[in-house]
């Protein structure tokens, strides 16, 4: 597991941190845990921080179009209707996130998907207040 997350209820989110290698599983094993965890509530937004890891080579339009629905959609569906924030930290990441969010635009889905640069805009986008502060706990390598 390349990642962590801390739920928040208070500002309604869940805070995801990628680390090391981001495999192509991570998304789909992430809202898997999210979804068994007890403190999760159906509806969260959600804030993913890749910006210390890159995607695989192979995201991009036609693996998310050919890959995603089958595994994907019916863990999404379970999510409700809120957003997700992807903050990255690269333009290909930024333009491989756009992918996704393209990909998903004609699903029935309630959930909406945003790349970001910059986390001040992705948390305005989320309605997390700009003083909120994002403590994860530190990682043991």
């Amino acid at each position: 597991m390349a990642y962590q997350y801390i739920i928040d209820h208070d500002v309604n989110c869940v805070f995801v941190q990628h680390h090391n290698r981001y495999d192509q599983n991570d998304g789909h094993n992430q809202i898997k845990d999210l979804l068994a965890d007890p403190a999760y509530k159906v509806g969260m937004n959600i804030l993913k921080d890749v910006r210390t890891t890159s995607y695989p080579k192979k995201f991009d339009f036609e693996f998310f179009k050919t890959t995603r629905p089958s595994k994907m959609f019916s863990l999404e569906e379970q999510l409700g209707k809120c957003k997700i924030g992807i903050l990255v930290g690269s333009a290909k990441d930024f333009a491989t996130a756009h992918q996704l969010e393209v990909s998903t635009r004609l699903d029935k889905l309630k959930v909406q998907r945003k790349p970001f640069r910059e986390l001040a805009k992705a948390r305005a986008w989320l309605g997390i207040p700009e003083n909120y502060q994002i403590i994860f706990p530190q990682l043991v390598e």
